[in-house]
């Protein structure tokens, strides 16, 4: 028979100030961020890190020193594997970041010599990108490979309904009571990619697309909104609107109280804490907004959570790691 473990991929979080020039480092080493050959890749990687450290450290220490990111990953964890035990399906369930502890590796050994056959692979990601799914699965792939563990990957999940009911409910909380006042603004962002990606044939703003409209759709009420993206990392055309720019053009067409969701992460981060809640809070300020304010992640809402077990016993099923 077989026996099934899940590993929740996602990007991970630098664990202190010290850590920080390692973890720019292992990002811009991987090929599906800078698709160049090794012997470009690598030195580039490491004058980008070098370069950006030190702003980088800045900016943590602006949130408290570090992210909250692999303490709500290992939170998740405990809630899927318990919801799973209550379906009965008890199972492991670990942590396994791409670029930081604990990583992918790290996960595989501690299954190594369990008994696990078969290895979900649940990104924390629910849109598929190139940048960031792809890289996750492959590295598990790999490793699960030298393990003898089979992978059953879930690529994308972007209106999965658990999801979505917990942005729904959590964007409730900030919506006006009355309806129809153009002043009230809801924001989605989701992460950047560059547009060699989607011309290259990445799903991903396809993929947030459907997410954001779900969630409207779920609000059951009218609601001025769009969306935009946030934290362009390199040169070169991106996915645009930035955030940056979206936020000065609804000042400019008198928005004065706005709500911002970002779709793309499940779990808080320096993206979450810094970008959004200190610099484009900073800038819709200056812009004249009245009113600021940035939706909660639902990283442990019960909706998300049951929505990932049922993605795992789907995965299972079809995968026939019964």
């Amino acid at each position: 028979m077989s026996r099934p473990a899940v590993c929740l991929l996602g990007m991970g979080a630098p664990a202190g100030p010290a850590h920080v020039r390692a973890y720019l480092y292992r990002i811009f080493s991987d090929r599906h961020i800078l698709p160049l050959p090794a012997m470009v890749r690598i030195p580039l990687a490491w004058y980008i890190a070098a370069s950006r450290c030190r702003a980088s450290r800045a900016k943590y220490s602006v949130i408290g020193g570090h992210s909250p990111f692999t303490p709500q990953s290992r939170a998740q964890c405990e809630a899927l594997a318990a919801a799973l035990d209550r379906r009965g399906r008890a199972m492991p369930v670990l942590p396994a970041m791409r670029y930081a502890s604990p990583s992918i590796a790290e996960a595989v050994r501690e299954l190594r010599g369990s008994g696990v056959t078969d290895v979900v692979g649940l990104p924390q990601y629910p849109q598929y990108s190139l940048t960031t799914t792809a890289s996750c699965i492959e590295t598990l792939e790999r490793a699960c490979a030298g393990a003898g563990m089979r992978v059953v990957p879930i690529r994308e999940y972007p209106a999965l309904p658990g999801l979505v009911a917990a942005w729904a409910e959590a964007l409730k909380a900030y919506l006006p009571a009355e309806n129809g006042d153009n002043r009230n603004h809801v924001l989605f962002l989701a992460h950047s990619i560059p547009l060699r990606c989607v011309e290259r044939g990445d799903p991903y703003p396809v993929h947030v697309a459907r997410t954001v409209n779900a969630i409207v759709g779920a609000l059951e009420r009218h609601v001025e909104w769009s969306l935009a993206y946030q934290s362009r990392t390199a040169r070169g055309t991106w996915l645009s609107p930035s955030a940056e720019s979206a936020v000065l053009d609804l000042a400019r067409r008198g928005t004065k109280r706005l709500a911002v969701v970002p779709v793309s992460f499940l779990t808080e981060n320096l993206e979450t804490l810094y970008d959004i809640d200190a610099n484009l809070a900073h800038l819709a300020a200056g812009a004249g907004l009245r009113r600021f304010a940035r939706v909660p992640v639902p990283h442990a809402a019960a909706a998300l959570i049951e929505g990932w077990a049922d993605l795992v016993e789907g995965a299972l099923k079809g995968a026939g790691a019964q």
